[in-house]
Order: structure tokens, then sequence, then C-alpha cells
């Protein structure tokens, strides 16, 4: 995670968008210890199983300032 946030702020990024399983608790826990939060749901197919992601952002302007702290 830090080498994708190193990337992301290299690259002048405001954020961090990613989505995520509903059924998957441990990646939504791993990624909300990170920072991320919920922003909304998408759609997706797997194979003929039509289930949703949630849609994550994490804002670099505030994750740099806790980094700071």
């Amino acid at each position: 995670m830090r080498a994708c946030i190193t990337e992301a702020t290299d690259r002048h990024c405001d954020g961090i968008w990613l989505g995520v399983w509903t059924k998957n608790g441990r990646a939504i826990r791993f990624y909300q210890r990170w920072g991320f939060t919920q922003k909304g749901t998408q759609p997706f197919t797997l194979g003929h199983d039509r289930q949703t992601d949630l849609v994550l952002w994490l804002s670099l302007d505030d994750h740099s300032k806790k980094e700071l702290a």
C-alpha cells in the first residue's frame, strides 16, 4: 500500500479510488485502516453472477496530513 500511495503522490494525484467486493470483510478492514472511506457502490458481473463492489476513496491530502502528524 505504501508503494501505491507513493506512486500516486509522485504522479500528483488527488487520491486513490478502488473497488472491493462487499463480502470481502478482511480487505475492507485493511483499506479502512489505511484511511479509505466508502463513496458508493458499483455492480459487477463474475461469470453469470451479478455482485456489488464498494467504491472506496483515499484522499492523498488527508493521508499526507496524517503522516506528518
